[in-house]
């Protein structure tokens, strides 16, 4: 997209073409969208393997449950908004504005707890993290979290299988994984049922370990840090241990590898499938109980060297 910031001056940005948030950009910008007829990325061919668990089933629907109640009481005061973009911060200041007496706090505060809770364990959940997901919860019925630990670790199973079939092929593999703690629970399935060893790269690696693992490596779990701005056309392979919801991130991701073929390895008939149907934002990261500011530094003197 073209952007002219004021006379004289044009900035050119690279976006993805064709989605919401780029159109979104444009307008906000008064920018000026251009596609090019010979400057087109390889083609990816996308492939969903669909688990069928009454496991993920079973816990699904206790977790759609759980959340449509924590959800009937924010939609009195959120509205349309999505509570795990809502702080706590921000909901009570929501109330305020809406000059609701403090004692009705205690009905939304623990209804937006209970739902940031849900929503990060039900994505631990499908990711394999069924730890996490359970300390998450707190105090839930045995059953359910036999539902848990049963569908995250089958998910793994199941993701380590197709990785170590690609890898047999002679394919090089880049997975994606939403959490640091997916990752390695994933690195330690891939050792225990199929003796291999598996590289990582996660934000914080130095620059140096990613040339040495594009040269070298045949299979390397990424983390968020490979959503934007990797150019990783050394795999042939794409393959995530979930579902993403939104279309700008999948086709953001999906660009990494230039070409090949990409994988995801969902539950049937659950969230984690619906997930690849929709276009909605969704949280790549975990979701923090407390947010922290941007602190703004002052510049007092630079030259061109700085």
């Amino acid at each position: 997209m073209i952007h002219f910031a004021s006379k004289g001056i044009v900035v050119l940005g690279l976006t993805i073409p064709e989605t919401e948030r780029t159109s979104e950009t444009e307008k906000h910008l008064a920018a000026v969208g251009v596609t090019s007829e010979t400057a087109r990325a390889p083609k990816t061919e996308t492939y969903a393997v669909l688990l069928e668990s009454n496991d993920a089933v079973k816990a699904d629907l206790w977790f759609r449950a759980q959340m449509w109640r924590a959800l009937n009481n924010l939609r009195k005061v959120l509205g349309r908004k999505m509570p795990w973009k809502i702080s706590e911060a921000r909901l009570i200041e929501i109330l305020e504005e809406m000059e609701l007496p403090e004692w009705r706090y205690g009905k939304y505060v623990p209804a937006l707890r209970r739902y940031r809770d849900l929503y990060q364990a039900r994505q631990d959940t499908w990711e394999g993290n069924s730890g996490r997901a359970i300390e998450k919860l707190g105090n839930i019925p045995d059953e359910v979290a036999g539902f848990i630990k049963a569908a995250a670790y089958d998910k793994l199973l199941h993701v380590a299988w197709l990785v170590n079939r690609l890898a047999n092929e002679g394919k090089r593999v880049m997975v994606y994984a939403k959490f640091r703690q997916s990752a390695h629970r994933l690195q330690r399935v891939l050792w225990d049922e199929y003796d291999m060893l598996v590289e990582t790269f996660m934000g914080g690696d130095p620059p140096s370990k990613l040339a040495d693992l594009k040269e070298k490596a045949q299979i390397v779990i990424f983390t968020p840090v490979a959503l934007e701005g990797l150019d990783l056309p050394e795999f042939d392979c794409l393959v995530h241990i979930s579902a993403i919801s939104d279309e700008f991130t999948r086709r953001q991701i999906r660009g990494r590898i230039r070409g090949g073929e990409e994988y995801y390895v969902v539950f049937k008939d659950t969230n984690d499938e619906w997930k690849l149907r929709v276009d909605v934002p969704e949280a790549e990261g975990p979701l923090r109980p407390v947010e922290v500011g941007q602190a703004k530094l002052p510049v007092t003197k630079v030259d061109r060297d700085t």
